[in-house]
């Protein structure tokens, strides 16, 4: 990577941090994560009364968004059929460029534990900027300080309960998912 690409990555990464580490000093819910930037979501909502989950709320991003960007909402989406998760995808000008920033919070449930916090952030054309989380392995918010970055995009590992490999990804060497019979949650059908 070049110099001028590690400005802009740390850049990016910055204003992600600082902005990341001001909701949660108020707020858990990634849902309330600069909304005037928002430009798709699956979110879920619950039926309190018989504790039952309804069908997500989908809002994909506009078609003409890179391609990787596209292509990112799709496999987040995969993932959170698997293990349920909100994903918010926001697009912010950051120094007079576009930066993308993938927002994902999982549900925790009898049937389920997915209480992770992740973050996938792009650059104006859609290539990896970097990943991270904001919980540890138990779900504990770590301190609000920082993420946890790794120089990769998400997958299926990043999970609180690890999620089988999306189909338009192969995965990578190290990634031994076994299945353990767990079903597909959701489908749009």
């Amino acid at each position: 990577m070049n110099r001028e690409a590690d400005i802009r990555k740390n850049t990016v990464r910055q204003v992600c941090e600082k902005e990341l580490v001001e909701l949660l000093q108020v707020s858990y819910d990634f849902g309330e994560f600069m909304p005037q930037h928002r430009i798709g979501y699956v979110r879920w909502k619950w039926n309190w009364k018989n504790m039952t989950l309804l069908p997500p709320e989908i809002v994909r991003p506009p078609q003409n968004s890179p391609k990787n960007i596209l292509d990112t909402f799709e496999r987040h989406l995969w993932y959170s059929r698997h293990n349920i998760s909100d994903i918010y995808l926001l697009k912010i000008p950051i120094d007079g460029r576009d930066a993308f920033f993938f927002a994902i919070q999982g549900h925790c449930h009898d049937s389920w534990d997915n209480s992770c916090r992740l973050f996938e952030v792009l650059d104006e054309q859609g290539e990896s900027l970097g990943s991270g989380d904001v919980c540890d392995r138990r779900g504990d918010v770590i301190p609000k300080t920082y993420i946890n970055w790794t120089d990769r995009q998400l997958d299926g590992r990043d999970y609180y309960r690890e999620a089988p490999p999306w189909d338009g990804d192969p995965p990578p060497e190290d990634y031994s998912y076994q299945h353990d019979g767990q079903p597909i949650w959701w489908s749009e059908e």
